[in-house]
């Protein structure tokens, strides 16, 4: 099997997406370590990690430590290759999202999105990619999202550090190919996270609005096919058809796409006008 007894380490793994993915790897008989800020969250996910767990002789732990912060991360990955060998699999979860109208985010949002979303991958990824280049082996997936397909009204927070991401992403996928380093980058529509249900109060009502139809998958969903997409070796991995879908539409419309776009919000402003 690919993932036995491989050794994975999932950023963000407390929670949501990150804990789902643990969870699968677990399940394929992996060593899956988790890292974050809060220790408390990471014990208590750790402990569901071991208990979808094959066998006894797979090692699971955690180590925490601010991703925004790089000498904590650099010292983090240390420990975590000293405790249990340098990772196999990197799955890049972690991340925040505040939405909100432009005008009204203050500026350290913005800046705050892009020290977790943007530079604590790449805090990440120097602390861990060198020894996968030596190694001559390794496969790095980041978790950008489906606001980087699709323009999202009232992410302009958001959106742009995990275009960032997808950048970083771009050029790594061709710059550590030659050395044996596989690159994903995973696309996914709105998951059943705390973290979605944490942008909510935020969330302007055009957006709410506009994607209240759109259909909300599960961590495990999204979990699976990250999995899938490892196995593939595909470089984009894009959960549910209908992410895929609109990813498509926007790429045929091209300009277009945002015709489409006005016309929703216009429609949205005007019902929330006559309610």
């Amino acid at each position: 099997m690919i993932f036995q007894d491989r050794i994975v380490l999932i950023t963000g793994g407390s929670s949501g997406i990150g804990l789902a993915t643990a969870q699968a790897f677990a399940r394929e008989g992996a060593g899956v370590w988790l890292l974050a800020r809060d220790s408390e969250r990471l014990a208590a996910a750790t402990r569901l990690v071991l208990d979808k767990c094959r066998c006894e002789d797979q090692k699971c732990g955690f180590v925490s430590c601010d991703l925004a912060d790089h000498e904590q991360t650099k010292a983090a990955i240390e420990s975590l290759v000293e405790r249990a060998g340098l990772p196999d699999i990197v799955v890049h979860a972690a991340g925040i999202v505040r939405p909100g109208y432009f005008e009204e985010l203050d500026l350290p949002v913005y800046r705050q999105m892009m020290e977790v979303n943007y530079f604590g991958a790449v805090h990440l990824i120097k602390a861990i990619a060198p020894g996968m280049m030596a190694r001559r082996s390794g496969h790095i997936v980041a978790v950008a999202s489906g606001a980087v397909l699709v323009p999202g009204f009232g992410y302009s927070a958001y959106a742009p550090s995990k275009h960032a991401l997808r950048g970083l992403c771009d050029v790594l996928r061709i710059e550590l190919k030659p050395r044996n380093v596989r690159v994903s980058i995973v696309y996914p529509p709105d998951t059943d996270t705390p973290q979605l249900a944490g942008e909510a109060p935020y969330k302007p009502f055009e957006a709410k609005r506009i994607y209240e139809s759109t259909t909300v998958v599960s961590p495990e969903f999204v979990a699976g096919a990250i999995l899938k997409g490892i196995r593939r070796g595909q470089y984009a991995i894009v959960p549910g058809m209908e992410m895929k879908a609109a990813a498509l539409a926007v790429r045929w419309l091209g300009d277009w796409q945002f015709s489409v776009l006005d016309w929703l919000i216009a429609r949205a402003q005007k019902s929330a006008r006559s309610t």
